[in-house]
């Protein structure tokens, strides 16, 4: 239908600032089932407020792009919130942030890399 169409070219357009990542995202997003990622966001949405007390264990990078859709930013903040854990929102990026931003990902990635590495107890 043209008001799928539309609303799959809305969040590729949203997913990535380059034309290479938001024709990626286009043909990834076609692709998929219809309403799997509004499903898929409402389960992990869920999910955070399922015990109040569960939290991530693990070292853990959140990362997103400062232009990605409204909804993934806000999930993100809620998880980051809900957890105690940083989130950074690269600007001038989409959804795809490792398209739109590979630099800045890999120098986040490093980062938490390097602090797993060398924290409390390694060498």
């Amino acid at each position: 239908c043209p008001t799928g169409r539309a609303a799959l070219r809305r969040l590729a357009d949203s997913s990535s600032t380059t034309p290479r990542g938001r024709a990626l995202a286009l043909r990834s997003l076609a692709a998929l089932p219809a309403g799997l990622l509004r499903r898929t966001l409402v389960v992990v949405d869920e999910e955070l407020g399922a015990d109040p007390d569960q939290r991530v264990g693990v070292p853990t990078l959140l990362v997103c792009g400062a232009a990605d859709a409204a909804d993934v930013r806000a999930s993100m903040r809620r998880w980051a919130a809900h957890d105690g854990l940083a989130l950074h929102e690269i600007p001038g990026a989409g959804h795809l942030v490792t398209v739109d931003a590979p630099e800045e990902v890999t120098g986040l990635l490093l980062g938490l890399l390097t602090g797993a590495l060398t924290g409390p107890g390694r060498a």
